[in-house]
C-alpha cells in the first residue's frame, strides 16, 4: 500500500509496516506503512497547501466534495480493500456500515 500525498501516491521510505487483521480469523489481510517523519511533514506541508483553496470554498461546495468522497469510499471499499468480503464478523460490517454513513457529518468540520 502507498502513501498519498500532495495527490500522488508515494512508495513510503519505511522499515516498519503495520499489519491489518481480519477480526475472524485472525488472518493478516494487508499492511500499511509507518510514515517516516520525513513523510508526515510532506503530508502536512501539502495540507496547508491545500487549505486556503478549501477554505475559499462555500460550505455547500465542500459538503458536496466529502459527499462524492463518501460515494467513492462505498464503491471502492469491497474491490479494492476486499474488508467486507472478507469479514465473518457481524459486527465489523456494522461498524464499516456505520463509519460509511457517518461521513456525511464531516460537513461540520468544513466550516472555520
Amino acid at each position: 500500500m502507498k502513501l498519498f500525498i500532495d495527490g500522488k501516491k508515494v512508495e513510503s521510505q519505511t522499515d516498519k509496516w503495520i499489519n491489518n487483521y481480519n477480526p475472524a480469523t485472525n488472518e493478516v489481510i494487508s499492511r500499511v506503512p509507518c510514515a517516516t517523519p520525513a513523510e508526515m511533514e510532506a503530508a502536512f506541508d501539502s495540507a496547508q497547501k491545500a487549505f486556503p483553496a478549501w477554505k475559499a470554498k462555500s460550505v455547500l461546495s465542500r459538503q458536496q466534495i466529502m459527499f462524492q468522497f463518501r460515494d467513492l469510499i462505498k464503491k471502492h471499499w469491497v474491490r479494492e480493500v476486499g474488508v467486507v468480503r472478507q469479514m465473518e464478523d457481524v459486527r465489523m460490517r456494522s461498524y464499516i456500515h456505520f463509519f460509511l454513513n457517518s461521513l456525511k457529518f464531516f460537513v461540520i468540520f468544513t466550516k472555520e
